[in-house]
């Protein structure tokens, strides 16, 4: 997945997420509003079957694997074509070029296409590379949903600071591998009943969170006593940060460092970003 990102970005496309989980019509309806000339899949192409608009290609990086595979016939010219092609993308890609679209819940009943700037995408990440303190050594989390743009606040700023990625389905599902994680990002839900089941068992916590030094909290607004049961649960080398913000406005557009502070009705989303 992650290195279709960057081939789609080298290439000076856009990408846009589509879950082969979701209803026909909604796959369908995602393809024709946002003008998709390719669909790259893996193995999911059944999920579109019926829904493609016309003249939409499709490439499956399992069933059309030969295309790309060294020692064809044609390779050497086709690298000669794609290097030409690669040239002229990258030197029409400008900072007001798409980077992404992230379809959400529209007010509509339609969802509704969110359409990221390379320019925005840029301010955020370098931005967060700063707020989370990220640096060569890091390892961080992917575990949320190409669809959610979770996903961005993961992935860009880890590569930017020239930190690791370590994919897991498991929030912690790799603490018994060498490259434990070092940051973990969360959506408030998420934190919140993870909290709840900590304050039951706090050494757990502590072993799981051992080699985590900032915990990433988003989305939605934290709960004051949530915060407070953390500092009772937490190790005291693992930091809080609280990030806020609509998909609109690109990943996140405020943040703050989170403590508790025990006359607090509120917890703060912080300053703004650049």
């Amino acid at each position: 997945m992650v290195e279709a990102l960057l081939a789609i970005w080298q290439a000076g496309g856009a990408y846009v997420p589509l879950d082969p989980g979701y209803p026909a019509d909604r796959l369908g309806y995602m393809l024709s509003d946002s003008g998709c000339k390719v669909v790259l899949t893996q193995g999911t192409g059944p999920a579109l079957a019926g829904v493609l608009p016309a003249g939409v290609v499709t490439l499956d990086l399992e069933a059309d694997a030969w295309r790309w595979a060294p020692g064809g016939a044609d390779e050497e010219a086709d690298v000669g074509r794609s290097d030409v092609a690669l040239g002229q993308a990258q030197r029409e890609l400008g900072s007001r070029r798409l980077a992404y679209v992230i379809y959400t819940s529209g007010s509509t009943g339609r969802p509704k296409g969110v359409m990221v700037e390379h320019r925005s995408l840029v301010n955020y990440a370098l931005d967060a590379v700063e707020w989370f303190g990220l640096v060569p050594g890091d390892v961080v989390l992917q575990q949320n949903s190409l669809n959610f743009d979770l996903s961005i606040e993961e992935i860009v700023p880890a590569w930017l600071a020239g930190a690791a990625l370590a994919p897991s389905e498991e929030l912690f599902g790799l603490q018994a591998l060498q490259h434990r994680p070092t940051m973990v990002h969360l959506t408030a839900a998420h934190w919140h009943t993870l909290v709840g089941e900590w304050a039951l068992e706090p050494q757990r916590a502590r072993d799981l969170l051992e080699s985590v030094k900032l915990v990433n909290v988003t989305g939605d607004a934290l709960s004051p006593y949530k915060v407070a049961q953390w500092e009772g649960v937490r190790p005291a080398h693992t930091r809080l940060i609280n990030t806020y913000g609509p998909t609109e406005i690109t990943v996140s557009c405020s943040a703050a460092y989170v403590v508790h502070e025990p006359q607090a009705s509120r917890v703060s989303i912080g300053k703004p970003f650049a």
